[in-house]
């Protein structure tokens, strides 16, 4: 099972996960002591992770649900549009009538589409919805929504406004490629005497092409009759 100790490389966005989710279970009686009236202070769990595909948003978003133990109920925005008028805005509502734990809206993009620039959109009644649900209108107070998007410039500024956390994620940079790559090799066995060799070559990639190298890499050493990694079954890979 995934949870928080297999992300590398998102020490930034598990920081904000840990400061919002986690630290208040924990120092559970500090909280209750410290806030005197919960009923009225509104602690809104929402969060929008915004970046280019592969970096990590519903991989990182699973292993919160693990380390939590709670439901993680996963939902594209595509999964709302409907033919029907009204449709995908009814089947909204009841997933936030029903559900516990984590609602993730992937490709939010999809119903949350900028009024101004799309006008008209028949995702209208679903993004309205949405807006409602946020606000907490016919939902569970305890849910926690997080949505993901690459396309955070075409999002409605109305729906952004919702979501109290967002949080950026980027293609790894030299440090947390790094990173990535010694957890990716600890879930082998190999006679590796480092990995440096990978860091430079892996610029461009994201998480999941790393992680896709390694998967390939096992590939060959299984061609090989072999029952570890060698520094040879990453030729041709990068």
């Amino acid at each position: 099972m995934i949870t928080l100790d297999d992300v590398a490389g998102l020490e930034f966005q598990k920081n904000i996960f840990y400061e919002n989710l986690i630290l208040p279970i924990k120092k559970k009686n500090l909280v209750d002591s410290l806030i005197l009236a919960p009923d009225k202070v509104l602690d809104q769990k929402t969060f929008l992770l915004y970046g280019p595909s592969g970096t990590g948003k519903t991989f990182l978003t699973t292993a919160l649900a693990n380390t939590l133990n709670i439901d993680f109920n996963y939902f594209s925005g595509t999964q709302f549009l409907n033919h029907y008028v009204g449709k995908g805005a009814s089947e909204l509502r009841s997933v936030y009538n029903s559900s516990s734990g984590i609602v993730f809206i992937d490709e939010i993009d999809s119903i949350g589409k900028d009024r101004s620039l799309f006008p008209n959109s028949y995702s209208d009644d679903i993004l309205i919805e949405l807006l409602n649900c946020l606000d907490g209108v016919s939902s569970n107070h305890d849910l926690i929504t997080i949505a993901a998007t690459n396309k955070y410039d075409r999002l409605d500024d109305a729906l952004k406004s919702r979501f109290v956390h967002k949080i950026p994620f980027t293609r790894p940079d030299r440090v947390q490629r790094e990173k990535i790559l010694e957890k990716q090799l600890s879930y082998y066995n190999n006679k590796l005497d480092s990995i440096d060799f990978l860091i430079d070559p892996t610029e461009n990639f994201d998480a999941r092409a790393i992680k896709n190298i390694f998967s390939k890499a096992a590939k060959n050493a299984l061609l090989n009759d072999r029952s570890y990694l060698l520094k040879k079954d990453f030729g041709g890979l990068i």
